[in-house]
């Protein structure tokens, strides 16, 4: 068994939903939003095909054909991404566009490539102010105007520019930064020296990235695990996860780590004390395990005695309430949080696992799942984003919900009583995109606003106050 630093929170990671979509990912596990999509490596994600994009009819596609592996669901998720970020209402104006929640800060990244960030920057993850303070409003990350991407970790940030290069900042107790040291860097370092990253996502203490070739990379620390290299060993620059290259999305959590395969697979490793694997175990895993897909489906190497019931340690079976799960319906989006997990299925489902004390699996109990349980019944779910004891989602209407812990207002419902099933923020369909920090929450609506709400102690909300709202507050402007 293993235990996570105290000081340093999980980052979370933001998801992006537009109209009518066909697959989307958390964006800042891609490449951009603010259309400088690096044309080399769409290339290679499309098997050498080439595109064009109908600005004059909401950006669809209008030649070429994706062929890469698995199936067409899958296949089509990255082309699908890429149209959803180069579209859409506010294209040709200067708004923010992209956001990052981390243990107590928070990162924008604005559609003209500039960084904007603001709350704690005691380990210098602000990337460019006094360490050993905080900042209630946000101030601008440098003068570049070159980033296209960026994740909030527990008390780091990590971030991609135009040219395929990676920067991270802040804590590097554990070589969180793979910059080869274990010292705080106030300042963006460069990652190597390679140019074909595509993806980053910041954990609480690790740090994950996808190359364009489609292999993984991982770095920081390795206590449960969490890096897949198959060792217990911190890591200070960048190691491989396995040997295969179809990965096509990443989400670090707290101390555990989720994966997609261009097959519609799901992965997880790291800690596992309580279920956040997804595999049907209380075990840590130090490589890549397969997500098992419910009863009925897919649970070879789980700890099941039989498809009802559930053996736990010491012998207590239990039988849980998971629900069947079409073999053809493939994961499509997936995000860790604290010690919890919540993915996407193909057919817009929305499933969770893992702890469940404050009902951050949204499935109406408060007991863990070491295997995925579907969350209501609704089909509509297009964005997800897991905080360290909450989780907040996005359907296809427009509409923001969110369940778990509440002790912040982090929900935003106007109340501190966590849910164990998800409500509705507001009764507005404008949102589209959501990010969860550890107890914050932030999230954009179609005018290119930005909102913020939860704990605020540290500026991470940016309204310029240091007072937690349970409600959204409109975060100053980023100019």
């Amino acid at each position: 068994m293993c235990f996570e630093k105290s000081g340093f929170l999980p980052g979370r990671w933001s998801s992006y939903r537009r109209q009518n979509p066909l697959f989307l990912f958390d964006v800042e596990k891609w490449m951009t939003l603010t259309g400088k999509v690096s044309i080399k490596a769409l290339g290679r994600l499309t098997s050498g095909r080439s595109y064009k994009m109908d600005s004059q009819n909401g950006g669809r596609l209008m030649s070429g054909k994706p062929r890469m592996k698995g199936s067409s669901a899958v296949s089509m998720l990255l082309l699908s991404l890429i149209l959803a970020l180069c579209r859409g209402e506010a294209d040709s104006r200067d708004v923010t566009r992209l956001i990052a929640g981390g243990g107590s800060h928070t990162a924008a990244l604005r559609s003209n490539g500039a960084l904007w960030s603001w709350g704690s920057n005691h380990t210098g993850q602000l990337g460019d102010f006094p360490t050993n303070c905080l900042i209630s409003e946000p101030v601008r990350v440098g003068a570049e105007d070159t980033w296209i991407a960026v994740s909030a970790g527990g008390a780091h940030t990590a971030a991609l520019k135009a040219d395929g290069s990676l920067w991270t900042w802040g804590y590097n107790g554990e070589g969180t930064l793979g910059d080869g040291t274990n010292e705080n860097r106030p300042l963006p370092v460069r990652v190597g020296a390679d140019s074909d990253w595509i993806a980053v996502t910041a954990g609480c203490v690790h740090t994950a990235a996808l190359k364009v070739d489609g292999t993984l990379w991982a770095w920081g620390r390795n206590a449960c695990g969490q890096i897949g290299d198959g060792s217990y060993v911190d890591r200070k620059v960048p190691v491989r996860v396995g040997d295969g290259n179809a990965w096509i999305a990443v989400s670090a959590g707290s101390a555990h780590t989720l994966a997609l395969k261009s097959d519609g697979t799901l992965w997880a490793w790291g800690r596992n004390t309580e279920g956040q694997l997804g595999n049907g175990t209380l075990e840590d895993k130090k490589i890549p395990t397969k997500v098992c897909a419910g009863a009925g489906n897919d649970i070879r190497g789980a700890a099941f005695s039989d498809y009802a019931s559930l053996r736990l340690p010491g012998g207590d079976i239990r039988r849980p309430p998971y629900l069947p799960i079409d073999p053809q319906v493939q994961w499509i989006a997936a995000a860790s949080g604290g010690a919890h997990s919540v993915a996407l299925r193909s057919d817009g489902t929305l499933w969770t696992w893992g702890l469940n004390n404050d009902g951050q699996l949204g499935d109406g109990s408060y007991t863990k799942r070491p295997a995925p349980v579907r969350v209501g019944h609704d089909n509509d779910w297009v964005s997800i984003s897991a905080g360290c004891l909450h989780v907040a989602a996005l359907k296809s209407d427009g509409t923001l919900w969110a369940w778990g812990a509440n002790d912040f207002g982090q929900l935003g419902d106007l109340t501190y009583t966590k849910k164990h099933t998800p409500v509705n923020i507001g009764n507005e369909n404008k949102w589209i995109a959501v990010a969860c920090g550890c107890l914050h929450t932030i999230a954009l609506k179609a005018d290119g606003t930005l909102w913020t709400w939860g704990r605020n102690v540290y500026g991470q909300l940016g309204d310029g106050t240091l007072e937690n709202k349970a409600f959204p507050v409109h975060v100053q402007e980023l100019k």
